[in-house]
């Protein structure tokens, strides 16, 4: 598989990027009681001269953040999804079963000359500064 090479521009703004968190970072320590206010400073400035002086430095920084900010998109996308369905979800269906609501109407009734919802005649496209 054929290296990409990363352009300039990115790895400026990456940099650049990253300089800003760090800023941001050590805005907060002192405000935390921490002592890593100077050394994020510090680490802001320098990030911000080699992104405007020598970008190419950062190519391996950027590589190895992007793989790290991948890998935990996944993670938490997989674990925020599956803790909502099985913590918020599943209960809230469990307790309208258990109370006989039926969520959908799914049941087939042969008696029924069809299955459509009555609409309001004042519907949405009526009022629409209140469309539900």
């Amino acid at each position: 598989m054929a290296k990409t090479r990363t352009p300039i521009f990115e790895l400026r703004r990456f940099g650049i990027t990253m300089a800003i968190i760090l800023a941001i970072a050590a805005a907060f320590c002192p405000w935390q009681g921490r002592w890593a206010g100077p050394v994020c400073l510090g680490a802001s400035g320098m990030m911000a001269l080699v992104a405007v002086f020598c970008p190419n430095i950062l190519k391996p920084f950027e590589w190895a953040w992007m793989k790290f900010s991948r890998a935990l998109g996944v993670v938490t996308t997989f674990l925020i999804l599956t803790l909502t369905y099985y913590l918020l979800l599943t209960p809230i269906g469990l307790i309208m079963r258990l109370a006989g609501k039926p969520g959908l109407k799914l049941k087939w009734d042969r008696d029924a000359s069809g299955y459509w919802e009555p609409v309001e005649t004042d519907g949405p496209s009526q009022r629409l500064d209140k469309p539900f």
